[in-house]
């Protein structure tokens, strides 16, 4: 019912950060999570920088960075299904999982969001009692981000045709139609403020 509800919303809505932390909302509602955060990846930087995210500490706020190499994010990334983690307190593989220790998350579960050129990031999952997820919770997630990839290539596509609509297609330089708007919009602009829009 969760995810059928988010598709729907994410067929309306043109807010991805909002979407994104609708979905946030829903998935730690359904799973008791302590934590959700959608990290979004940039390759060349080679970190995660948190997208939309709930439960997280006031100071690791949405644009928080972690380096991708050695943490269980970047593990996740290059995943096929997905990663649980079932007690941080005994895991040391991954850089990150001080952090996750110093939080009181005792486990989680991460999941890779697809993208249409490559991955957009990861979305995790993390709760307060040691082994609170499991591989079912893991299909539910991939039910969520499946709904991501699909607002992530709506909107892309979207943003495609409306470049299309105001470029030019060789030059890729503004055409007349983006001039026009941009200029009715600074002759209202100087109307309002009684100015002129260009001097003598």
């Amino acid at each position: 019912a969760v995810v059928a509800a988010l598709g729907a919303h994410a067929l309306e809505s043109t807010d991805l950060p909002g979407l994104m932390l609708e979905a946030a909302a829903d998935v730690q509602r359904t799973l008791g999570a302590a934590y959700v955060g959608v990290h979004q990846y940039v390759a060349e930087r080679d970190v995660f920088v948190l997208f939309a995210g709930l439960g997280h500490d006031p100071e690791s706020g949405v644009g928080t960075t972690t380096p991708a190499a050695n943490s269980h994010l970047g593990a996740t990334l290059t995943s096929n299904s997905g990663l649980i983690v079932h007690d941080w307190n005994a895991q040391t593989d991954f850089s990150d999982a001080a952090f996750f220790r110093s939080h009181r998350l005792s486990g989680g579960i991460s999941v890779p969001i697809p993208g249409q050129q490559a991955p957009f990031g990861v979305l995790t999952v993390q709760g307060s009692q040691p082994g609170q997820f499991n591989y079912e919770d893991i299909l539910f997630l991939q039910a969520v981000v499946n709904i991501f990839a699909a607002a992530l290539d709506r909107c892309e596509s979207e943003e495609k045709i409306r470049h299309q609509a105001l470029h030019d297609i060789v030059t890729g330089l503004p055409n007349r139609i983006l001039f026009e708007d941009r200029l009715s919009r600074a002759l209202a602009t100087a109307r309002r403020r009684q100015r002129q829009l260009a001097g003598p």
